[in-house]
């Protein structure tokens, strides 16, 4: 038995063939479950939201994960987006849908990743404007995932659009 599988415990290694990583001593010391504790304080901390989505063979998307800031982006809680995919369409701005799925189908059709700012429909708090950012990978059994980072850049879009607007009448004066 290594010396990490003694400190972390044949329960809690992570769930792979992979050897254990190698670390300071002090990280070895640490359960698994503490570190799984650690990261989700990170992805509670992270600003806006962090998805994950499975995109089958046929087309078919879901929520493998949502972290909690999607409740505060969507105004929908991640049990809901993890239960029904289709709460996620619900809340994209029907001007930004088009859009937003070709951007998602070329990003799993190639594998690629994508960039796009869109406008959602926030559940109490009305249009807020999201910056979205994946990236795709395989899951090895023929499904892509798409890892995404969703922030809330309303406040940015708001002020582009009132300068924007003041440049305007400047201009006409």
């Amino acid at each position: 038995m290594s010396d990490a599988e003694t400190s972390i415990g044949r329960d809690e290694r992570p769930p792979s063939s992979a050897p254990p990583p190698q670390s300071t001593p002090s990280r070895d010391s640490r359960p698994w479950r503490e570190r799984l504790a650690v990261l989700d304080a990170l992805v509670d901390a992270a600003l806006g939201a962090l998805v994950t989505l499975r995109a089958e063979a046929d087309g078919d998307l879901s929520f493998v994960y949502a972290s909690p800031g999607v409740e505060g982006l969507l105004g929908v809680t991640p049990d809901v987006l993890c239960r029904d995919a289709r709460a996620a369409l619900a809340v994209i701005h029907p001007d930004d849908l088009a859009a937003a799925a070709a951007a998602l189908a070329a990003a799993i059709a190639g594998r690629a990743p994508v960039a796009l700012e869109l406008r959602a429909r926030h559940l109490q708090l009305g249009e807020r404007w999201v910056d979205v950012r994946a990236a795709v990978t395989d899951d090895g059994g023929g499904c892509a995932l798409v890892h995404v980072v969703a922030t809330d850049i309303t406040a940015r879009r708001r002020a582009d659009l009132a300068a924007a607007a003041r440049d305007k009448e400047l201009d006409e004066a």
